[in-house]
């Protein structure tokens, strides 16, 4: 009897091994692959917003009479920007154009007449050349300038307007942060000359002449494709 408890209890252990290896394995699911996150680049294009302030020098002079008429111009602006860049090690170069709308301007006195000058739009075709330190750009940038400018003049006969489309360049720097792949803000200082304009010659002899040049500083934010 002994002997039989014996075998039936040796044969019930061994099926119990038995299916015990037959039941498959449980293994612990496989780690997760690492991505690395992409590397910053300045590479591509991007569009954007800027505010700021600008201020100058209005100059009026008159061609068949001696001397000039001078004040200063200043006035906050607004608009639009779009560019594109390409990074080459730590060297980024690109091209920016820009426009904004104003109002720029200020009223001269002088002798019982007056004149006033005011820059309702202008803008800007760039190249800018700068050094990425990872997602910070600092920058120089120069090129074309434009501005309308509106001018209007008052004498004991009346008052008379005109507008003109002063062309000249534009020279300055920057610094650019990017706070995601996407977004980015700017800082920017531009000095801006417009050149000399005639106005009136239809109605002035000699007309009048106006010239002016600004500084302007302003902050942007663009959106990187």
């Amino acid at each position: 009897m002994k002997k039989l408890l014996l075998s039936a209890t040796a044969l019930v252990a061994s099926a119990g091994i038995a299916f015990a290896a037959d039941l498959p394995i449980r293994k612990s699911p496989p780690p997760a692959p690492y991505v690395a996150a992409p590397a910053f680049t300045w590479t591509g294009f991007y569009v954007g917003a800027h505010a700021g302030y600008a201020w100058g020098e209005g100059r009026f002079s008159a061609p068949a009479a001696p001397g000039a008429l001078t004040g200063d111009i200043d006035g906050g602006f607004g608009g639009l920007q779009a560019g594109y860049n390409h990074q080459f090690g730590q060297l980024v170069l690109g091209l920016e154009v820009d426009g904004s709308y104003g109002d720029i301007g200020n009223t001269y006195v002088n002798f019982g007449s007056s004149a006033s000058s005011s820059i309702d739009w202008m803008g800007t075709a760039r190249v800018r050349a700068g050094v990425a330190f990872d997602r910070a750009l600092i920058y120089a940038t120069g090129g074309f300038a434009w501005a309308n400018n509106e001018l209007k003049a008052s004498t004991l006969r009346g008052g008379i307007s005109q507008d003109k489309l002063h062309t000249g360049w534009a020279l300055g720097a920057g610094v650019e942060y990017a706070f995601t792949q996407n977004i980015s803000a700017k800082v920017e200082y531009l000095y801006m000359d417009f050149g000399k304009e005639n106005y009136f010659s239809d109605i002035v002899p000699g007309g009048l002449n106006f010239e002016s040049h600004i500084h302007t500083v302003k902050a942007g934010i663009n959106y990187r494709f």
